[in-house]
């Protein structure tokens, strides 16, 4: 499986293609799921009305203070709040 994912740096934007399960930045699950900071923070933060419980949580790897998002865990996220429907 071959994924590819635009990643703005440094106000440049850059094609990044990932093949299989990653570990995908901050960056990268919002452009993923086409979300602003602001909407992150409602939906991860337990005291707003927007709350989301099933939102994927973050992965400390290594022992650095950088978060990583699992693909997998984003991709069941994704297929679970989308309206698509198995056509047979």
């Amino acid at each position: 499986m071959k994924n590819s994912n635009k990643v703005k740096e440094n106000s440049e934007t850059k094609e990044v293609t990932i093949r299989g399960p990653y570990f995908m930045s901050q960056a990268q699950l919002f452009t993923k799921l086409g979300l602003g900071r602001s909407t992150y923070e409602k939906l991860t933060n337990p005291s707003s009305e927007y709350y989301d419980p099933d939102f994927p949580k973050p992965v400390n790897i290594f022992t650095g203070k950088k978060l990583r998002y699992s693909s997998i865990d984003v991709d069941r996220y994704i297929m679970a709040h989308s309206n698509l429907t198995d056509a047979a």
